[in-house]
């Protein structure tokens, strides 16, 4: 028991730590230029990726003369707007998006260790593999780096990650009509990770993988019920 609370504590302190160095620095400006003074016209990947969202925000217009991204990736776009709608605009409001979604990515991620081990009795192993988790990915520099600047690439694993997730819950669960609801679910948020990126396709055959794996293990009734999902996921995905 003794172990246990000391891995509890140890988890909460680390996870504290991830979320509050997120929030940290957001407005460190890498260019030598603020994002006010030159909207939708600087040059890299957080412009590219920002300057619809501002563009919309200052004139009521989405498309702007330079470069319009969010024509293949509108996802982003969207969700940084309502974020300026409720904070303004600043370089912290910018970025603030993928901090939060990085921060729900790794939730989504202690979410399938709670499937994994939410049945055992040995929570000491469970709590081990939890902190080695957050470990792992609180320290990984390009996670680190990725989730606090304005890229899609962390949304885009999000989208497909929670994708993946609902299909596990869906291959779990009894209730046909949880199956399907959970399977819609899937589809909606792999379309989303397609949509925030187009390398988001990635998660398709990944996808693919996941459920030809769960087919020809199970046995031909269950084998019915992938089928029943696969097309729940289709039609949440259109």
């Amino acid at each position: 028991m003794k172990e246990n609370r000391f891995l509890k504590v140890l988890i909460i302190l680390f996870g504290i730590s991830i979320i509050f160095y997120r929030f940290s620095n957001l407005n460190a400006d890498l260019t030598g230029e603020s994002f006010s003074n030159i909207p939708c016209l600087w040059i890299g990947d957080e412009a590219w990726n920002s300057g619809n969202a501002i563009h919309k925000y200052l004139t009521n217009e989405w498309m702007c003369n330079y470069y319009n991204h969010i024509i293949i990736s509108p996802i982003m776009p969207l969700i940084q707007y309502y974020f300026f709608n409720l904070f303004g605009l600043s370089t912290i409001t910018v970025r603030m998006p993928s901090v939060v979604i990085s921060l729900l990515l790794i939730f989504v991620g202690i979410l399938f260790f709670n499937i994994k081990f939410n049945k055992g009795n040995d929570k000491t192993l469970k709590y081990i593999v939890l902190f080695i988790y957050l470990f792992l990915i609180g320290t990984n520099k390009d996670f680190y780096i990725f989730s606090k600047l304005a890229f899609i690439d962390i949304p885009m694993i999000f989208f497909g990650t929670l994708s993946l997730f609902a299909i596990s819950l869906a291959l779990k669960v009894k209730k046909y009509r949880n199956k399907i609801i959970l399977s819609s679910l899937s589809g909606i948020s792999l379309a989303l990770s397609i949509l925030t990126k187009a390398s988001g396709i990635q998660f398709v055959f990944i996808f693919a993988l996941f459920t030809l794996f769960y087919f020809f293990i199970f046995k031909d009734q269950k084998r019915s019920n992938i089928l029943l999902i696969l097309f729940a996921v289709f039609l949440g995905g259109i």
